[in-house]
């Protein structure tokens, strides 16, 4: 627990003090080691910044993905 601890402050000063727009998050991974941390933490990070962001539909890329023979 002294680990988790010792973020506390910084979390404080996120909360505080982050500039506004500033996209964070924390997460506490209790099942989680540090050799598979990294890409666990990679993914949600993705998803956090990605989780708005869209793609025009386009018809010939949704026709080339359901049917790649054509």
């Amino acid at each position: 627990m002294k680990r988790i601890n010792a973020l506390c402050p910084f979390i404080d000063a996120l909360e505080t003090y982050a500039p506004e727009g500033l996209k964070w998050d924390y997460i506490h991974y209790k099942s989680e080691t540090h050799n598979s941390l990294g890409f666990k933490s990679i993914c949600a990070g993705f998803e956090m910044i990605y989780k708005d962001w869209k793609t025009k539909d386009d018809p010939k890329l949704t026709t080339k993905y359901q049917h790649p023979d054509k």
